[in-house]
């Protein structure tokens, strides 16, 4: 015959490590069940919130970057204001949005083109800010060298190229930028680095004609 399970005394458990971790564990759960549910409650909102924000950055993303399709295409076709229209309503809209971010690009070239140079130097240098297109940044720091060289401010126009030329380094446009650099840097008194430029670009190999040109002409000023 079995015989009956012998009860567990309190002192027993205090005697024992694990059965008073155990005790004292469930009596620090129930003492703290409140406590608990607060904190469970909090992650799920905090889960919750996150979820809703992030759905929400996605489906503002995508109607951003509709809007500067429809402006884009608007411009394509030549109806300029609508395409201005349209990018400023992206730019105020959706500001935080990398559509939001481009738009400032596309009206501030738009404001160059059309002569609108305060305007065209302010949105271009907002761009610079947060912008991650490499073709856009480059275009970007050479209209800004542009400017700034249109309000004889040749120290400005040789930061902005610098900046255009480190981020045009593995593309097509490097040369370009490079030889704009040099053309700056030698109306700004800088000889030496100028000429460092060109014979780098001339050193070169696959060089297209109207580089290796503009090189040769920069070359003969910087040697003449």
């Amino acid at each position: 015959m079995l015989k009956p399970k012998r009860k567990i005394s309190k002192r027993e458990i205090k005697k024992d490590p694990f059965l008073e971790f155990i005790s004292n564990a469930q009596k620090w759960l129930q003492d703290n069940k409140k406590l608990l549910y607060q904190v469970v409650f909090g992650i799920i909102a905090v889960i919750a919130v996150v979820y809703f924000i992030s759905n929400n950055r996605i489906s503002s993303g995508k109607e951003g970057e509709a809007l500067l399709g429809k402006a884009l295409l608007s411009q394509d076709i030549g109806d300029i204001e609508n395409a201005k229209f349209q990018l400023q309503n992206l730019v105020d809209d959706y500001d935080w949005t990398k559509a939001g971010v481009e738009g400032k690009y596309y009206l501030g070239k738009m404001s160059f083109d059309d002569g609108e140079i305060e305007t065209a130097n302010e949105y271009l240098n907002d761009y610079v800010k947060k912008g991650n297109n490499t073709i856009l940044m480059t275009t970007a720091y050479k209209i800004l060298a542009e400017i700034a060289t249109k309000n004889n401010i040749s120290e400005e126009a040789e930061k902005y190229l610098q900046k255009g030329t480190k981020i045009s380094e593995n593309t097509v446009y490097h040369q370009e930028m490079s030889l704009l650099l040099a053309n700056q840097l030698f109306k700004n008194g800088k000889i030496n680095k100028a000429k460092k430029i060109v014979d780098d670009i001339l050193q070169q190999e696959n060089i297209l004609f109207s580089i290796k040109k503009t090189a040769e002409e920069l070359q003969g000023r910087i040697e003449g």
